[in-house]
């Protein structure tokens, strides 16, 4: 299965789950949705998958990459620094209720920026 068939097949997990968005914070999920290498385990990026299009979240360091697996399924958002995913996520998921999560992945410190600037979505913990 290639890049572009995960991204679909994870579009409809999201329908089937009733879910507005999801939050992909693990490297090897980011790398399987989108080909995406750039991460390393002790950095955190972000995927942020939803309706219409899922958008790569990265930082200005990873921008080559980015622009590599780039396609009309994929939007790239690139940031300054690694702090301002949280805010870029909360821009994009704007008229989200339902927002999943890797409960086995995303760090409490993290969940709770992520509370903080998404005050009127819920967040949905899933495996």
């Amino acid at each position: 299965m290639n890049d572009q068939n995960n991204l679909l097949a994870f579009k409809k997990f999201l329908k089937e789950n009733n879910l507005d968005g999801f939050i992909v914070t693990n490297p090897t999920n980011i790398f399987y949705l989108t080909g995406f290498k750039g991460v390393l385990p002790a950095e955190r990026e972000a995927i942020l998958v939803f309706d219409p299009s899922p958008t790569l979240i990265t930082a200005r360091i990873y921008q080559n990459e980015a622009a590599r697996v780039k396609s009309r399924n994929l939007k790239i958002k690139i940031v300054a620094e690694r702090n301002q995913i949280f805010e870029s996520s909360a821009k994009l998921f704007k008229k989200a209720k339902r927002i999943g999560f890797e409960e086995n992945d995303l760090k409490v410190a993290e969940l709770k920026e992520f509370k903080k600037v998404l005050k009127k979505v819920r967040l949905i913990a899933t495996k």
